[in-house]
């Protein structure tokens, strides 16, 4: 790694690391600062010789520029076009939900809570955030709702999200029109969310996809409704079974204090 960055000076990594090893090669990861730096430093590197340390043989070094697996809009609108199952009519079943994963949770907390522990993400910050590329029709956070992780993963739309570590969530963003979706998902394509403060600059990696699981259809919505007032009559019926059995054991222990008392005055003369 060393030998690599002595090769690219003076541009620099601002971040380098090794993702696969293999008897046969070593595969890093490396990014720079601006693109315009990318063509300068890739001829630095490409088919230059090095010679490590206990190794005979001078070692060739491949670089080229990463390939993105981010959808485009092809793919979108090729999905939505082909899936028998969706009806391009209906919001949800059309290209106007993107799905964002890893997102920090510390990020989306209103400053007067930051100090707090276990809150769970802004659902307000958190359209404010995407608001400015087009009309929102419906946001959802998974983990701001309990009852989610009682609910199936098709229908919870959890599938990246944890109750037991919440330092990271996933969420989901739905627009009224197709150029609020495709305004977000060009800005969002193979970028890092930053976020800024006095003292620092941070940058995460997110991930950001278009949903193909229908997740705010309103079908979905309904559903989720459906099973969420299902355990909420559940989870009453349990607190109030609870309440009754705490008020028998009461009773029955006031009684028996009673009792008890009332034995005791008959040996008294």
């Amino acid at each position: 790694m060393d030998k690599i960055r002595a090769l690219i000076k003076p541009d620099e990594f601002t971040t380098f690391k090794v993702t696969k090893t293999t008897i046969e090669f070593v595969r890093f990861e490396g990014e720079l600062a601006t693109r315009d730096r990318l063509d300068r430093v890739l001829s630095k590197i490409n088919n230059k010789m090095i010679k490590l340390k206990d190794f005979s043989d001078l070692m060739r070094l491949k670089a080229v520029e990463w390939k993105s697996d981010f959808p485009t809009r092809r793919i979108w609108d090729d999905f939505f076009h082909n899936a028998k199952d969706m009806d391009e009519m209906k919001p949800g079943q059309r290209p106007d939900t993107i799905h964002i994963v890893n997102l920090p949770s510390k990020w989306f907390i209103p400053y007067h809570l930051s100090g707090e522990e276990e809150i769970t993400p802004s659902e307000k910050i958190f359209y404010r955030v995407f608001e400015k590329f087009g009309h929102i029709r419906f946001v959802d956070i998974p983990i701001c709702d309990p009852y989610r992780k009682k609910m199936k993963e098709h229908i919870s739309g959890m599938k990246n999200s944890s109750f037991d570590q919440i330092e990271f969530f996933e969420g989901y963003v739905q627009f009224k029109d197709y150029i609020g979706f495709t305004k977000a998902m060009d800005a969002f394509k193979n970028m890092k969310l930053v976020h800024k403060d006095d003292d620092a600059t941070l940058e995460v990696n997110i991930k950001v996809d278009f949903d193909r699981s229908k997740h705010l259809s309103d079908a979905s919505i309904k559903r989720r409704e459906i099973v969420r007032d299902r355990l909420e009559k559940k989870v009453r019926e349990q607190e109030e079974k609870e309440r009754a059995e705490f008020e028998e054991k009461k009773k029955t222990e006031e009684i028996e204090r009673l009792l008890y008392f009332l034995d005791s005055n008959s040996y008294i003369h």
